[in-house]
């Protein structure tokens, strides 16, 4: 299994995706990331694309082992944005912390961070989050919480 064919297969669930073929794009992810289960990337495209297609309860699952595997700041952003989606806002905001420590940077981490704080009525905290964010990089939701 050569990596360009990795990569070229890792590209099909991810333009199906794109295209709006939700459920195409998630049976590529998983036909994929059973190919090259050691492939953090085609793992964390699977959750990603599970997350934001409405099944962020199922992404976490992968997220968690291939953390286990592999800390990183965008596993540890992509778990703390699944348990944002399902309201769990105490995780999400363990998560955004963890990837902050490793990645202060982080532009999603800062963003997830401030609306927690924004939504529980911290909007000084929130605001510096806000500023961080935009600091890094841009963030159209760090833009309209600002």
């Amino acid at each position: 299994k050569s990596q360009g064919k990795q990569s070229e297969l890792g590209n099909v669930a991810p333009t199906l995706f794109l295209k709006k073929e939700l459920n195409g794009s998630i049976y590529a992810a998983v036909k994929v990331s059973i190919l090259y289960p050691k492939s953090v990337l085609l793992q964390n495209n699977l959750a990603v694309i599970l997350h934001y297609g409405g099944y962020a309860h199922k992404a976490i699952p992968i997220l968690q082992f291939i953390n286990r595997q592999q800390t990183d700041p965008s596993l540890l952003n992509n778990l703390g944005q699944c348990y944002l989606s399902l309201g769990d806002t105490a995780q999400a905001r363990q998560f955004f912390a963890a990837c902050l420590r490793l990645n202060p940077q982080h532009v999603s981490a800062h963003t997830g961070t401030a609306t927690i704080l924004d939504a529980g009525g911290k909007k000084n905290e929130a605001a510096i989050h806000i500023k961080e964010a935009l600091k890094y990089g841009f963030s159209e939701q760090a833009y309209h919480l600002a």
